[in-house]
């Protein structure tokens, strides 16, 4: 429960300086920046379930290494995942910049 919180505390500080940050990247580097952060966040946990398998688990259960594995790769996981999302959001609420080599859609001109 306290890593939740404290994974909750630091989006929610991270959260402005996240945000200005990808602003800054045009909106092709925010999808590319999305895409690394989803494919890390699924390296990560296929990389835990391996641990897990070779050891982490004994007859159902978490060994001692097994719990801290999880205590550690599921918060960074969600972290991963949700920070992902910021760039998405950004490149699906903005519009392109007329100097941006990203196509219009015929919608907004």
């Amino acid at each position: 429960m306290v890593v939740w919180a404290v994974l909750a505390v630091v989006l929610t500080r991270r959260r402005e300086e996240l945000i200005r940050g990808m602003k800054a990247r045009s909106r092709g580097q925010r999808a590319v920046q999305a895409v690394l952060r989803l494919a890390l966040s699924i390296a990560l946990l296929a990389f835990e379930m391996f641990a897990l398998s070779k050891g982490g688990m004994v007859q159902g259960s978490f060994t001692l290494w097994g719990w801290a594995l999880t205590t550690i790769v599921v918060p960074l996981f969600a972290y991963l995942q949700t920070t992902a999302l910021v760039p998405l959001i950004l490149n699906a609420v903005t519009q392109p910049s007329s100097d941006s080599s990203d196509r219009k859609d015929a919608d907004h001109p």
